[in-house]
């Protein structure tokens, strides 16, 4: 049975950091553009799934998959400080900084425990408590921790999680956002989300 104690795999790296055009999961140049432009919005889903073997998830569509997503069991930092968080949005930007007056600020104690958008902000704008070499790594471990621990903790997520299996899932954004999303906007993306959480499916089935 998988547990909190998954270690991260560096072996990983690779499929985290390799940037991949859209046009590879969709081919379909007109079908493509109507994903982009968001249109049909649920046959888009029904035909990816059945065409394409994908499950698109941003916060239009699977928001459950979204770090986003306000949780009923909240994320115990990992740095084992006690604090706790409403959302893997909240728990990242909080990882950033070392301070923890700022990461208090972000938990279950603070006033913008239910503003995930107000936590990516802060996160922003702290200074890290590691230089930015070390960082374009170890962004994936924590963020790894925490979806395992969001899935593992949360009953509903993990089977609905499971559920999408065999699909690959595809974190699709509309910014310009090629590490953590396949961005619209650029053409394309490492998709580093949607690579964990497929990672984070395979460990919890």
């Amino acid at each position: 049975m998988s547990t909190l104690n998954t270690p991260f795999d560096p072996n990983w790296l690779v499929d985290l950091t390799t940037s991949v055009p859209l046009e590879v999961y969709i081919p379909d140049n007109d079908f493509r553009d109507k994903v982009i432009r968001r249109k049909s919005t649920v046959d888009n889903a029904k035909r990816l799934r059945e065409e394409y073997g994908i499950v698109i998830f941003n916060s239009q569509m699977h928001d459950h998959f979204s770090n986003f997503y306000l949780l009923d069991n909240p994320l115990a930092d990992i740095s084992g400080n006690g604090l706790y968080y409403t959302s893997v949005e909240h728990a990242y930007q909080a990882s950033k900084t070392s301070d923890y007056d700022i990461r208090r600020s972000m938990s279950t104690h603070g006033n913008i425990k239910d503003k995930p958008a107000h936590a990516k902000m802060i996160g922003g704008k702290v200074q890290r408590w590691c230089n930015d070499e070390e960082w374009k790594t170890v962004q994936f471990e924590i963020m790894f921790q925490y979806l395992l621990q969001k899935y593992l903790n949360n009953p509903m997520l993990r089977d609905f999680l499971i559920s999408t299996n065999p699909y690959k899932l595809i974190h699709l954004v509309h910014w310009k956002d090629s590490t953590w999303g396949l961005s619209t906007s650029l053409g394309y993306g490492c998709d580093a989300l949607g690579v964990l959480t497929t990672i984070v499916r395979k460990i919890i089935q």
